[in-house]
């Protein structure tokens, strides 16, 4: 509205409208889509030069009254609670979703001036596994990737290995994740991932793994598995030196051996996604 002139303007489709610290931004949530009517959170200059999507809401299968409901879908999530941080670099909601129960997750998104690098999408798509959030992780990728998470392997940690540009125009990132599993095995799997550039920023358009090494414990020795066979020794145990601590388990020593390798990663980071919003 315009105080002077009384008159009034429509600004936008949406609602839930939350206004930035500073003043200079609004989040607020809009409805796209057919039949669904999926909803995503939104930031928007007041003068509308800058918009972007900070959410990326997909259909899933629906349930009714406590039970799936066959042949129909339903969006992954409501939003309720929008709000900005007090230094107006983050925005936080509640993404609530029906199933047999009403699920509630409470999100934090981290808001940046420049787009998120193709490394930067692949890292933080795999940063959500890490912390069990899948739902968080397919927001990465422009297809429905299905079921990433597990509990045994799960991933623990990751190394970006290098990226490299196409003739086409799409990006490909090389990134080895480390898995760690409940017995006394661990897994290294190089994956290749190929982005796009779109409205949306980078997106993962696909997800190729080109090499796996295992590790395991075989007869007191960690070594390779291919196949299940043994392949090659990595390290044998010094007894001596396990009788001064106590001795441990196969299922410690692989613990060990997984920390080592998470520490040296470095990659412990916040699952938030960064998204830009073209700041000036």
């Amino acid at each position: 509205m315009d105080l002077k002139s009384g008159t009034e303007k429509l600004w936008g489709d949406g609602y839930s409208p939350e206004i930035s610290p500073d003043g200079k931004y609004v989040l607020y949530v809009r409805k796209d889509g057919d039949d669904l009517k999926l909803e995503d959170a939104w930031i928007a200059d007041l003068d509308r030069q800058t918009e972007q999507k900070i959410t990326r809401n997909r259909p899933m299968d629906a349930w009714e009254n406590g039970q799936p409901k066959e042949g129909a879908l339903q969006p992954s999530y409501n939003l309720e609670g929008l709000a900005w941080s007090t230094d107006g670099q983050s925005v936080a909601m509640y993404q609530v979703t029906q199933t047999n129960a009403v699920w509630r997750q409470l999100v934090r998104y981290t808001l940046a001036e420049q787009e998120a690098k193709p490394e930067e999408v692949v890292g933080q798509a795999i940063e959500a596994l890490i912390y069990r959030d899948e739902r968080h992780a397919h927001e990465y990728f422009s297809y429905d990737p299905g079921y990433l998470k597990g509990t045994s392997p799960r991933q623990v940690s990751y190394t970006i290995v290098n990226t490299k540009a196409e003739a086409d125009g799409k990006t490909t990132v090389t990134a080895k994740i480390d898995y760690s599993y409940f017995d006394s095995y661990y897994a290294v799997e190089t994956y290749q991932f190929t982005l796009s550039r779109g409205s949306d920023g980078y997106l993962i358009d696909n997800m190729e793994g080109t090499d796996s090494i295992h590790i395991t414990a075989w007869n007191d020795e960690f070594v390779t598995t291919v196949d299940d066979q043994r392949d090659q020794l990595i390290f044998r145990p010094i007894k001596s030196r396990l009788t001064v601590v106590g001795r441990m388990s196969d299922m410690e020593i692989s613990s060990t051996v997984s920390r080592i390798a998470v520490d040296r990663s470095g990659s412990w980071l916040s699952s938030s996604r960064v998204i830009s919003i073209g700041c000036t």
